[in-house]
């Protein structure tokens, strides 16, 4: 039997969106100081985006185009936080292990927002 949904903290793409949060806060701590307003400040905001355009849809759900508009924004900072830590990869700021792990629960989260817009009506 499935929790109704009361609220976006109910929605599991929220959850996890929230633990991969902190999981890049962590991440962002360890680079370079010279990446503090660049690079780290970056990954941050989208990490955050993704979680907060989840929580402003919802709010908006009454219109399934708007929520559904929201939850593509979110499946973008999925995105955009891909291609940033294959930066972060790159400059070898992160091991590989660290990078597949991240790149993997970002991919995960964003077709699993992708399917939540798809069936939101």
């Amino acid at each position: 039997m499935s929790t109704p949904i009361r609220s976006f903290r109910d929605l599991e793409v929220y959850q996890q969106g929230l633990e991969l949060v902190t999981c890049s806060y962590r991440l962002v701590e360890g680079l370079p100081e010279s990446e503090r307003y660049g690079l780290a400040s970056q990954m941050r905001r989208a990490a955050v985006s993704i979680v907060a355009n989840i929580a402003e849809g919802y709010g908006k759900k009454r219109s399934v185009k708007d929520f559904r508009a929201y939850l593509d924004t979110g499946v973008g900072s999925c995105n955009e936080m891909i291609a940033l830590l294959d930066v972060c990869k790159e400059l070898e700021y992160i091991d590989t292990e660290e990078w597949e792990k991240l790149s993997e629960a970002y991919t995960v989260l964003a077709k699993r927002i992708s399917v939540l817009a798809r069936n939101w009506h």
